[in-house]
């Protein structure tokens, strides 16, 4: 091996290790942060997801082909968080209020849309349908989270929602630097490969059986099987999807928000079909 090409391995493993650690030190701030949300105060959690879902709505804005126009940018704002807050005032407020308030929000929302249709009837010819779908299930799968943290175990159902993806994402990163030699298909990704997949769902399916048995979720035996087998490998699907989508986009993260691991979306896309999967299968 030449002196270049000694040096280029040099330098891709100094960046790799200069990554890795910029994602431990984000993960050591966020993930005590947004666990002591879940279990010490709702609404700090509520407050920091929907903080999260405006800067979610901002990357998919920046990621679509219609970026400058600001009218997408209020579909794409209203898309994403609607479903969130329609959710929460359908929970934590009476039937009378909740009923009083997204009617009215409703109703302006629909006025605002009113007096822009001229606009939207022109953006409708140069939408990429597949994006927007996209955009429209990300907003429905997470407007779910409320009902799944109103459970009795709730708490614990979303911790194990929220660390499963740390825990496939950890898999996938470590298996797939160490291991990968078949590389994904262009269109999904450059750089992950089917060995980092494969080790994603395997940790999360060990993972699975370790949290569903020690905190005793309350799961019947097909629920518990369903959950071990499906939810890791809907894990690994988020993450692949988005992959596809930011192929799409021609960019590499939907942001640099938090370092090392790109964006909020970058963060979020496997909780988008897991929250989905987990709330059919619990029932």
């Amino acid at each position: 091996m030449d002196k270049d090409n000694v040096d280029s391995v040099e330098d891709n493993l100094k960046m790799n290790f200069d990554n890795f650690l910029t994602r431990i030190l984000i993960s050591i701030i966020l993930i005590p942060l947004v666990i002591a949300a879940i279990f010490l105060s709702q609404m700090i959690f509520y407050i920091l997801l929907i903080l999260f879902m405006i800067i979610a709505s901002w990357e998919f804005y920046n990621m679509s082909n219609l970026k400058n126009n600001k009218i997408v940018l209020l579909v794409v704002f209203i898309a994403i968080n609607f479903p969130i807050i329609f959710s929460i005032s359908i929970i934590y407020l009476d039937y009378a209020n909740s009923l009083y308030f997204n009617v009215i929000l409703g109703f302006f929302v629909a006025i605002f849309l009113l007096l822009k249709i001229f606009q939207l009837t022109k953006l409708f010819f140069h939408i990429d349908w597949f994006f927007w779908i996209y955009i429209v299930f990300f907003g429905f799968c997470l407007g779910l989270i409320p009902y799944i943290l109103s459970n009795d175990q709730g708490h614990w159902h979303l911790l194990f929602l929220l660390t499963i993806i740390w825990i496939t994402d950890t898999g996938s990163y470590f298996v797939g630097n160490f291991l990968g030699r078949h590389k994904l298909p262009a269109f999904l990704s450059k750089k992950k490969s089917v060995e980092g997949v494969i080790g994603g769902v395997v940790s999360g399916v060990v993972y699975s059986i370790f949290f569903l048995k020690y905190f005793h979720l309350s799961l019947s035996t097909l629920q518990f099987f369903l959950v071990v087998i499906l939810i890791p490998i809907t894990a690994v699907a988020g993450d692949l999807f988005e992959s596809f989508i930011k192929r799409r986009s021609n960019i590499k993260n939907s942001s640099k928000i938090l370092l090392g691991h790109g964006g909020v979306l970058d963060r979020l896309d496997s909780m988008v079909p897991n929250v989905l999967m987990f709330y059919l299968i619990s029932g």
